[in-house]
C-alpha cells in the first residue's frame, strides 16, 4: 500500500465522521438555543 492510497482511506474516514460531528453539534445548538429561549422568557 503505497501512502496515496493510505491517504486516501484515512480522508474518506475522516470525511464522513467530521461530517457527523458537524451535525451533531448543530442539532445540539439548535435545541439549546431553544431551550435557553424559553428559560429566559
Amino acid at each position: 500500500m503505497d501512502m496515496e492510497e493510505a491517504e486516501g482511506i484515512i480522508m474518506q474516514v475522516m470525511h464522513k465522521e467530521l461530517r457527523a460531528i458537524v451535525w451533531l453539534g448543530a442539532l445540539l445548538g439548535c435545541i439549546m438555543g431553544t431551550v435557553m429561549t424559553f428559560v429566559n422568557a
